[in-house]
């Protein structure tokens, strides 16, 4: 639930508030070993770092492509 939060905050151009809740989803999921929410996580947390000028953000969101 937490993703899909950062996914919607994302879409709505609040990408600042979309990524620390998908930096949160992205913990909890990486400690609860919840594979499917971190592929959500990390290409949420990519797209927004992109978005915000961080050209790094992109492989994240590669990497996250690449668990799926």
């Amino acid at each position: 639930m937490l993703a899909t939060s950062a996914r919607y905050q994302q879409l709505a151009g609040r990408l600042k508030e979309g990524l620390q809740l998908a930096t949160a989803a992205l913990a909890m999921a990486t400690k609860l070993r919840l594979d499917e929410v971190r592929v959500h996580a990390m290409t949420t947390i990519g797209g927004a770092r992109f978005f915000l000028g961080d050209p790094g953000g992109d492989m994240l969101t590669v990497q996250g492509k690449d668990l799926s």
